[in-house]
């Protein structure tokens, strides 16, 4: 028995006037689609490892994600660093890969982390980061409009400078040095003075004289040349800090619960694929580097310069949960 196609009760099989009208109205109102291409910031250049972690992030999430492309914006081509931030906070960039300390300007409720001399090492950094401590910090971030996906390696930072004759802390009385966020107060309690600049100027600053000193990890100080310009290394191992891959919370609630699995899930095997890379570049940097002829200056005991951090430690420790949570990490070494 042949069955003719059922149509619905108000289907007359032609197009009325106004039916035809709002037809040809909707069909030229322009559907809106989420972006399939991911902007990601980062102040690094195609071959840092925090950019092959970017890339890595991006070859997990093509095998469950095809439809997602990264657009990954070296170099802090995209925008400066502090400007940057605040994008991905509205979600005009997707992505990003920051420093702690210029993050600690905007979310004041992480500035413990980008204390001086609060981790021995990245071994330390990363044993509290993957604890309790880790988990709450991460809510922090998510409460300030911004999703954790990985903590990638921020590395251990020393003091580097133009002049030969600088070999101790006391040297550095009285000279510019280069520094963002939390690194200013720092700076000014060895008695130097602080000059707030973009990471991309730091070379040219350098060269030019504007400032004496700089600071930054032992990979960046190669990569980028500065070791060419001021051979003179402190190791004074003052700030070990994460690098947070992150997602605008805006882009983030956009997502299925199981898209939110698969960019998670992504971003932590892109983490621990960096930090991996990361220590391998670190011994590679060094070697590097004393070939080239860095007059290399361990501290040593850094008791006077850590005493000189006090009003730092104050200023930033003024709850008793903060005072709190800074025992906890210490307990984790």
């Amino acid at each position: 028995m042949h069955h003719k196609e059922k149509k619905p009760p108000y289907w007359t099989g032609q197009w009325s006037p106004i039916g035809l009208l709002l037809a040809c109205m909707l069909w030229q109102v322009p559907v809106a689609e989420a972006s399939n291409t991911w902007k990601v910031w980062t102040t690094q250049p195609p071959e840092h490892p925090v950019s092959a972690g970017i890339k890595r992030f991006g070859q997990l999430l093509r095998l469950k994600m095809p439809q997602i492309r990264l657009d990954i914006g070296y170099n802090a081509s995209l925008a400066p660093q502090k400007e940057a931030i605040q994008q991905l906070h509205k979600g005009d960039i997707e992505l990003g890969v920051f420093g702690i300390s210029p993050l600690s300007d905007t979310i004041t409720e992480i500035r413990p982390l980008a204390l001086p001399f609060l981790f021995h090492n990245s071994t330390h950094l990363f044993r509290v980061l993957e604890s309790p401590i880790g988990s709450r910090y991460a809510h922090k971030f998510y409460d300030a409009g911004y999703v954790v996906l990985g903590w990638y390696d921020g590395g251990t930072r020393s003091f580097y400078c133009t002049d030969p004759s600088i070999r101790t802390l006391q040297d550095l009385e009285g000279r510019r040095i280069r520094v963002l966020g939390m690194q200013v107060p720092m700076v000014q309690q060895l008695g130097a003075t602080p000059v707030p600049a973009p990471y991309k100027e730091v070379l040219s600053g350098l060269q030019q004289g504007i400032f004496d000193c700089a600071e930054n990890n032992v990979v960046s100080y190669y990569t980028t040349g500065h070791y060419k310009v001021a051979p003179t290394l402190l190791m004074s191992n003052h700030s070990v800090s994460p690098e947070p891959l992150l997602m605008a919370r805006k882009v983030w609630d956009g997502l299925t619960t199981e898209q939110q699995k698969i960019v998670l899930t992504a971003g932590e095997e892109s983490a621990r694929y960096m930090r991996k890379l990361w220590s391998e570049q670190v011994t590679q940097s060094m070697q590097a580097i004393k070939k080239a002829g860095v007059r290399i200056t361990p501290l040593g005991e850094i008791t006077e310069m850590v005493k000189k951090m006090e009003p730092l430690y104050k200023s930033v420790l003024r709850t008793t949960n903060a005072r709190q949570e800074m025992v906890e990490i210490l307990s984790y070494q």
